[in-house]
């Protein structure tokens, strides 16, 4: 099993921008993975750093298609660089799979003027 990030909208921002919000597709084995029995979280830190920035819950915009949007915080996009990221699934018994599995999903803050 093979899971993935499709980036939809919101993988380049400015330093300081909250808009527009991050949205993804959670893909299992090429194919939409179905969260209608689950709950989301992000998971996000710059690629060097050793502390996460975002470790908070997405809306399942579209749970039969995969689809998750995370509204950015106030702070979120504060420092400039590379960030790695990573979707976390728990399935309503509990189990949880990451997305992707292996290696991470990538966002890139602009520094502003």
């Amino acid at each position: 099993m093979s899971t993935d990030i499709d980036i939809l909208r919101g993988e380049h921002m400015k330093q300081g921008d909250t808009m527009p919000a991050l949205r993804a597709m959670l893909v299992e084995d090429d194919s939409e993975f179905n969260l209608s029995e689950y709950t989301v979280t992000m998971k996000m830190k710059l690629a060097n750093a050793d502390s996460l920035t975002v470790d908070d819950s997405v809306t399942i915009e579209q749970p039969d298609r995969g689809i998750v949007t995370y509204d950015w915080n106030n702070g979120d996009t504060e420092m400039n660089g590379t960030y790695n990221i990573e979707f976390v699934a728990e399935h309503n018994d509990g189990n949880t799979l990451s997305f992707p599995n292996n290696g991470f999903g990538r966002v890139y803050i602009e520094e502003g003027l």
